[in-house]
């Protein structure tokens, strides 16, 4: 084999092997988490896995970013677990987190979550035929986006407050502050979302919240404990 030749083709190894070994560790657990549509519930995929990145200052930063993914089409929702040198917690970790609810509307995945005393919205409509392209796919956007892997760094763009619409019950009475609240269920009713929360005395609020984030009705009941 001729040298220039032979040069690209060493080239081409060692960018090979570098990319293999973006992906340091990783867990899957098939069918983990349930998720609704407007049919009905399925069962998400779950991994977490572990890179490397810089991140916006410039400091090299161990990542564990957990992916969710439909088997049915390949939708898949991305989110960083956790920034740090820390134990890998395993894809079991994902399933074990009850405070977040997916759905699936139209081509997208929403996450719902409690975050103090607002609901907290996030959605994704990306599609991979297998977690290997999703891994690609979720270590090309931390690339994109460093500032993704600072772990000072809080991203709460969507936010939609509640606790000033739901009463006294989801507040502490000796303090006036919002008390620890639970996320029960969230499903799609025609052109809104419906979202179940309940306070630590077992008082329910339904809030109901269109596609701009605005809270546009609130009703409350005592649950069944």
């Amino acid at each position: 084999m001729k040298p220039r030749v032979l040069i690209p083709f060493v080239m081409l190894l060692a960018c090979c092997a570098s990319a293999g070994t973006a992906v340091l560790q990783r867990d899957v657990v098939p069918h983990a988490v349930a998720a609704r549509t407007a049919a009905e519930g399925v069962m998400l995929d779950a991994e977490l896995f572990r890179t490397t990145t810089a991140d916006d200052k410039g400091e090299k930063q161990i990542v564990d970013l957990a992916l969710l993914r439909d088997p049915a089409n390949g939708l898949t929702f991305r989110t960083i677990a956790s920034i740090g040198d820390r134990p890998f917690a395993g894809a079991k970790s994902i399933a074990a987190q009850d405070g977040v609810r997916f759905v699936g509307h139209g081509d997208r995945i929403f996450a719902f979550s409690v975050f103090v005393s607002d609901i907290y919205i996030r959605e994704q409509g990306d599609r991979y035929p297998s977690f290997r392209d999703a891994e690609k796919g979720a270590i090309q956007w931390l690339r994109e986006h460093p500032e993704a892997a600072n772990p000072n760094r809080i991203d709460l763009q969507r936010l939609v407050p509640f606790w000033s619409q739901v009463g006294g019950a989801f507040s502490d009475p000796t303090t006036s502050q919002p008390k620890s609240t639970i996320l029960r269920d969230v499903f799609r009713e025609g052109d809104h979302w419906v979202v179940m929360i309940e306070s630590p005395t077992g008082r329910i609020a339904t809030l109901v919240i269109n596609d701009r984030d605005e809270l546009v009705d609130v009703k409350t009941t005592q649950g069944s404990r």
